[in-house]
């Protein structure tokens, strides 16, 4: 689970240092593989994370698929990250499995504040092996309101959780108008704590907010600002930007090469979510999201994997490289 992926971080230095490759775990409980030998050309840097959330499915496998929490998201990308690196013996190509993607990214952020350029970077999330070019950003918001301590039976009464729930039907009315295509928003937590029968003195309110643009997020911000009431405060409790590259990039192109080689057809989507993308890409020069297995089945009580379609991306992975220099050598 995230915060406690010390055993899994062990877990893979051990195994896979055994196997022959090199293995550490820095400072914040990243694990790093990579290959004996010298780089002489671009470093790619396969980028995947080793947290996952609760609650805890057993493992089984099962007519060629891997069932469990964590299957999909994220342990059959990095897999297939660490497959690639260990049959190409390429030393150029480094793995990275995070701690901290599913709660504060503190294993990306880390490499953001400690990390002057990541050259040619690849997101390990599951996309059914086609290429990811973007991701919504996200508000972590929460809004308190304040009322006044009474019997229910009070008939006028200054009550938080009113408020909130006023707030709610407001929040859903203006992501209407600014369109549910560029901005979602989710209540996920509400919170006030008084007995059964007298009136809450405060109430909060959590919301998840996922986004298409950040003049969205500014507008749908400013237009909830106006019209709370002045009981109720808003504070920003998390932001990540959202985050978009081009098909014609020279790492997005070089990867949708690799997936023709393995006689696939190459698919470009856009995800509603996050994910370590958005935090690194202010420090990288080429950056892409991609990996095996179905999203829509991360965090589910029916999350697996197909383990043919690890293989299949480990394949995609080992030639990105040669296909990146061919490209660049034609430029």
């Amino acid at each position: 689970m995230s915060g406690t992926e010390q055993k899994v971080a062990e877990y893979i230095k051990e195994k896979f240092g055994a196997l022959g490759l090199k293995t550490r775990i820095d400072e914040v409980g990243n694990v790093i593989l990579e290959q004996d030998g010298v780089c002489d050309s671009e470093v790619f840097y396969y980028i995947s994370h080793i947290d996952t959330v609760k609650p805890y499915i057993k493992p089984k496998i099962l007519d060629d698929f891997v069932y469990g929490r964590g299957a999909v998201d994220a342990k059959g990308p990095l897999l297939a990250m660490i497959d690639a690196l260990y049959e190409s013996r390429n030393p150029c190509i480094k793995v990275y499995g995070l701690v901290g993607e599913e709660s504060d990214s503190r294993g990306a952020r880390y490499l953001l504040e400690n990390t002057k350029k990541l050259s040619n970077v690849v997101i390990g999330e599951p996309s059914n092996n086609q290429i990811c070019i973007g991701y919504r950003g996200r508000i972590l918001l929460r809004i308190d309101c304040k009322g006044q301590n009474q019997h229910a039976a009070t008939s006028s009464q200054v009550n938080p959780i009113q408020y909130l729930t006023n707030i709610i039907l407001l929040m859903e009315k203006i992501a209407d108008t600014l369109g549910q295509d560029k901005v979602l928003v989710t209540p996920t937590k509400i919170v006030s704590r008084s007995m059964s029968n007298v009136v809450p003195s405060k109430g909060q309110l959590l919301y998840d907010i996922r986004f298409s643009e950040e003049k969205i997020a500014n507008e749908l911000l400013d237009k909830l600002k106006s019209m709370i009431p002045t009981n109720c405060s808003i504070q920003k409790i998390s932001y990540l930007p959202p985050v978009e590259v081009k098909p014609s990039d020279i790492l997005v192109q070089s990867l949708a090469r690799s997936i023709i080689k393995e006689g696939l057809k190459v698919n470009y989507i856009k995800k509603m979510g996050t994910s370590d993308m958005n935090v690194l890409y202010p420090i990288t020069e080429h950056i892409v999201s991609f990996g095996p297995g179905d999203s829509k089945l991360s965090h589910t009580p029916k999350e697996k994997i197909n383990i043919k379609d690890i293989m299949v991306a480990s394949s995609i992975l080992r030639s990105l490289p040669a296909e990146f220099s061919r490209i660049k050598s034609r430029a």
